[in-house]
């Protein structure tokens, strides 16, 4: 694809955006949804139920992670009760992708090693091509670059042998993403560049997450016009060929960043709000993490304490939520209890005790968060009133500057300021000169205070524009 091309699509596409933001499921998928659910009650099996609701979960897809999420686990129910490994190792493996995206990274990650198990005990590696792509995502999510980086790496040769190059598309792409959390622009650059040249020669749908990749390495490399650039391309992209999709919340965040790094933060705003709607919509946890942080940190930039206080409520919220499921994943760890159980009720004793764990760490985490949040929330309204006592002590200065010098030489007001007092200088010339207003007591009873001052003022500028002319330094004035 053309890439100039595509940013000339970009304007019009952003123009249409509130209306794609008011979508849902798109038409063609929601025709596909209610003639899979009207073929439910027509099956003649369990293994023709069990590819409806397969292929009813695939059609909300990305659009109502709930809607798919229930149905799966409608099927894993099924394949349960059918002791079915086969349909068992597709639900479990299928599942992980929503699960992560809500922000259930816990139950995301047993499923995930419950299908690599049973794919493996099967021999059918072709699945885990897919299956490693999902459970790599979890654990970037979580900041686990290196197990995440170990799954990709996997797919780098795992995808193509089974001819998966839309996975190998975006096992370049995701190793791009964890060189760019590492701080490796360049690296990251490299790989999605890969991701772009694939991607483009097997006409494979972009998503916007590979352009969201390069806006954010170009945010690294201090490029803010290419960052913008690829940032509006990923929404614009994202949205003409995904519409409102799980993806989309977070390349608005993206592209809202761009903005608040150009300066813009009206606009940076307005998108961070538009993600952060859209992820609690869908809903995606992990997109209402990354759009709350933004809105939180421009609201106190523009000094809307109340604004910037509320989502900062928010984020806690939500990052309580995320942590309380990602506490609870050492990927080495949980590896080592599946392969090591095979009773089911000894890997409930297992899972339940880790859920107790990770329960009493997280509300410690919660109780240490809400006390620097109010810590925070005090340092800025201190800060605040201080910055406003600087500004009004600042003011007073200048005005008693100002003072000083309109009846003082600046040196004296200089000598004054710095040691309090003036000490006396001699001169070895100088000038005394005595005046006196003629009739000043009779006029001051005949103006009104206002014109009495005002007339004075006129004589002594007019005394001190002469006295200036003539580069003398006037001392002291003697005032009837």
């Amino acid at each position: 694809m053309d890439h100039h091309h595509l940013m000339r699509r970009s304007l019009p596409l952003l123009l249409l955006l509130p209306t794609l933001l008011h979508g849902q499921v798109p038409v063609a998928n929601q025709h596909r949804i209610d003639s899979l659910n009207a073929r439910l009650s027509t099956c003649g099996s369990d293994t023709a139920r069990m590819a409806v609701y397969l292929g009813i979960a695939d059609a909300y897809g990305s659009y109502k992670l709930d809607s798919s999420i229930a149905v799966l686990e409608r099927g894993i129910a099924l394949a349960e009760r059918t002791n079915d490994p086969h349909w068992l190792a597709r639900f479990d493996s299928y599942i992980t992708e929503p699960l992560y995206a809500r922000g259930e990274l816990w139950r995301s990650m047993r499923h995930g090693y419950e299908a690599e198990r049973l794919l493996l005990a099967s021999g059918d590696s072709s699945q885990l091509a897919d299956l490693y792509n999902s459970m790599g995502n979890n654990l970037k999510r979580q900041g686990a670059w290196a197990q995440a980086m170990h799954y990709y790496r996997i797919n780098q040769w795992l995808a193509p042998r089974f001819g998966h190059l839309d996975i190998l598309a975006y096992s370049h792409m995701n190793l791009g993403a964890c060189f760019l959390a590492l701080g490796q622009p360049d690296s990251a650059l490299r790989y999605c560049e890969q991701a772009i040249e694939l991607m483009d020669s097997i006409h494979l749908n972009y998503q916007g997450t590979v352009f969201e990749n390069m806006a954010m390495v170009h945010d690294q490399r201090g490029d803010r016009k290419k960052e913008m650039y690829f940032a509006q391309k990923a929404v614009a992209v994202g949205s003409a060929e995904r519409g409102e999709s799980r993806e989309l919340p977070d390349l608005l965040v993206v592209l809202g960043k761009a903005h608040a790094h150009a300066g813009n933060a009206d606009s940076a705003i307005f998108f961070a709000r538009k993600g952060y709607s859209l992820a609690c919509r869908i809903p995606v946890i992990l997109a209402q993490r990354s759009a709350a942080a933004l809105l939180a940190e421009c609201f106190e930039q523009q000094g809307r304490i109340d604004s910037a206080f509320r989502y900062q409520k928010i984020l806690s919220a939500v990052k309580d939520s995320i942590d309380a499921s990602a506490h609870l994943i050492d990927a080495q760890t949980l590896t080592a209890r599946v392969e090591a159980t095979s009773d089911s009720l000894t890997n409930a004793a297992h899972i339940r005790e880790m859920e107790l764990l990770g329960e009493r760490e997280m509300q410690k985490e919660r109780t240490r968060r809400n006390i620097l949040l109010a810590a925070g929330l005090v340092a800025v309204v201190f800060g605040s009133i201080s910055y406003r006592q600087r500004r009004r002590t600042q003011k007073a200065l200048k005005r008693s500057d100002e003072l000083l010098l309109n009846i003082l030489p600046e040196e004296v007001a200089e000598e004054l300021k710095a040691k309090g007092h003036a000490d006396a200088k001699h001169f070895d010339r100088a000038t005394i000169l005595f005046t006196d207003f003629k009739g000043f007591t009779e006029a001051s009873e005949k103006l009104t205070p206002q014109e009495l001052v005002e007339e004075l003022n006129t004589c002594f500028r007019a005394f001190d524009n002469l006295i200036t002319a003539g580069k003398a330094k006037p001392m002291i004035v003697v005032m009837p």
